[in-house]
């Protein structure tokens, strides 16, 4: 798993997006592909410490929640308007350096006939978090499929 750090951005200093490449011995649709991703080990991490599993979660929220159909599509030209949703200082403008390398970060995963899901459920889905969800003030999760039958490109966005 690559980290990309968001350090240097006034409250971003411990931000991050992670990214890595899932392999599934799958073919067909994205549906399929993202039904085995929900119900695989590489799922279950806390995505705080990166050689760290946990068998019950996933980020802030308990894995057995969350299914493929929680994974929405987005465009591409839906991904800036996306991005902007994601706040950590109260003050305005403040976020605007992080979003930007957020976004360019998450812009490489348009690769080719690639398509974009995103988890539904952000930080905000208290209902959906265990315990101690409230670690990670932001997270959200971008997948990539379409470039390999089986392959699965994952961002992973989160500030703890």
């Amino acid at each position: 798993m690559i980290t990309h750090s968001i350090a240097g951005t006034g409250d971003w200093r411990y931000g991050w997006v992670k990214h890595d490449t899932l392999v599934f011995a799958i073919g067909g649709s994205d549906h399929q592909l993202l039904e085995a991703y929900v119900a695989s080990p590489q799922f279950r991490a806390s995505f705080i410490n990166s050689e760290a599993t946990e068998s019950e979660l996933h980020g802030p929220f308990l894995a057995t929640r969350l299914r493929a159909e929680d994974f929405q599509p987005l465009q591409k030209a839906e991904l800036a308007g996306n991005v902007s949703t994601i706040a950590l200082s109260d003050e305005p403008g403040a976020d605007e350096v992080a979003r930007s390398a957020i976004l360019s970060i998450l812009l490489q995963g348009f690769v080719g006939n690639a398509r974009c899901y995103v988890l539904q459920h952000t930080e905000e889905a208290k209902e959906l978090q265990h315990e101690c969800g409230w670690g990670l003030t932001v997270f959200r999760e971008f997948v990539f499929t379409g470039k390999d039958g089986g392959t699965l490109e994952r961002y992973i966005v989160g500030y703890d």
